[in-house]
């Protein structure tokens, strides 16, 4: 009995596998951002973005100061673009009336991220999605290609006043599912995604296949991961813990 007691109080790794018993995961749920990390909305979103400025402000912006803003809420994006504060609203519309005309249009998945799902949910891993988008725009992109039923929860940009990268939508998708922040992890894209991570104390594991940033640019972050391609995302995910 005692041999049992030191190895549990050890912390050695395997101890408690060693007595059978199941350590507590640390990991529990798995969050994710929508854009540029489940869908691949890359080009409909620069679409949008170009036709909206044009049409509203008369000139244009290049891909790479459109790309440097995504990953917040569009109406602060617009605040950024806008000459002035009179022109946010009118671009915000004219953008949605241009992106949302078909919802599942000019998007596509990444392939192997749903047998990556498939894999998280096997393994027991709860998951949810964050994100800067309109709830119902992003559940029509995660039910067409089939991702919607891996979800618990999906909090878009309605289910929180202050926005990524201020944690509290990452607090409010975690209190939505009972759920403490530190068995989470969110996978983004995005500078703003890991910022918000690390402000709500979670964990993060940043992908670079959403083709707006860059490793070097999320390395810059610290994550608690990068991963490259969605071959990698279970694995990093269960070693964190």
């Amino acid at each position: 009995m005692q041999e049992k007691l030191e190895m549990m109080n050890s912390g050695a790794p395997g101890a408690l596998e060693a007595l059978g018993i199941a350590p507590e995961r640390q990991v529990q749920v798995v969050f994710f951002d929508n854009d540029g990390t489940l869908v691949d909305t890359f080009n409909a979103i620069l679409s949008s973005m170009h036709f909206a400025l044009k049409e509203v402000l008369g000139h244009d912006l290049s891909d790479e100061e459109i790309s440097s803003k995504v990953g917040i809420p569009l109406v602060e994006q617009m605040r950024l673009f806008a000459d002035d504060e009179s022109q946010v609203d009118t671009l915000v519309t004219v953008y949605r009336e241009h992106n949302e005309c078909d919802l599942v249009d000019n998007i596509s998945d990444f392939p192997g991220l749903l047998d990556a799902l498939e894999q998280l949910k096997a393994a027991g891993y709860r998951m949810g999605v964050v994100t800067s988008k309109r709830r119902h725009v992003a559940l029509a992109g995660l039910e067409h290609f089939g991702m919607a039923p891996f979800f618990e929860v999906v909090n878009g940009v309605e289910a929180s006043t202050a926005h990524k990268p201020e944690p509290e939508p990452l607090l409010n998708a975690a209190a939505a599912i009972s759920v403490e922040p530190e068995h989470c992890v969110y996978v983004g894209d995005s500078p703003f995604d890991l910022k918000a991570a690390h402000a709500a104390g979670m964990k993060s594991v940043a992908v670079t296949w959403g083709k707006f940033f860059d490793g070097i640019t999320l390395a810059k972050e610290e994550p608690s991961a990068i991963v490259n391609d969605p071959a990698q995302l279970v694995d990093a995910i269960k070693l964190l813990g």
